[in-house]
């Protein structure tokens, strides 16, 4: 019976430390307001614009951001992006290219591709589906 629960947990951690979603040092209250920050501003401010304002270069605060929550800023700022995506799907008036621009896209083909990755469907698929 241990054996099945070491086994058990053996699978948790592998499937944490691949799902870049576990770390060993945990968030402080620098991160957490930096995390905040990034995900607030991301969709008008580039990466280096939000580093200075916490005085770090894009390497240092993309460093102590993925070594205090196993995550990278760009997963955060794509999770943004993705949920402002479904926000403005929505809106029937707003065609796919004005949600890529306004998601911060720079081409509606990487757009696609991330949004079918994340959801199995395009985002017409998406609006079909869901409007």
């Amino acid at each position: 019976q241990s054996f099945s629960l070491e086994a058990y947990l053996l699978l948790l951690f592998t499937y944490l430390v691949s799902s870049e979603e576990f770390s060993y040092s945990g968030i402080d209250s620098q991160t957490y307001a930096m995390v905040q920050y990034l995900k607030t501003h991301c969709l008008k401010k580039d990466l280096d614009t939000i580093a200075r304002h916490f005085q770090y270069t894009v390497s240092q605060l993309e460093s102590q951001i993925k070594n205090r929550t196993g995550r990278t800023c760009d997963s955060f700022v794509e999770e943004v992006r993705l949920k402002k995506a479904l926000e403005l799907m929505t809106n029937p008036n707003l065609n796919i290219y004005q949600i890529v621009r306004e998601c911060g896209y720079k081409d509606a083909e990487i757009f696609s591709s991330i949004f079918h990755k994340k959801f199995y469907m395009s985002p017409t698929e998406y609006r079909k589906q869901f409007l």
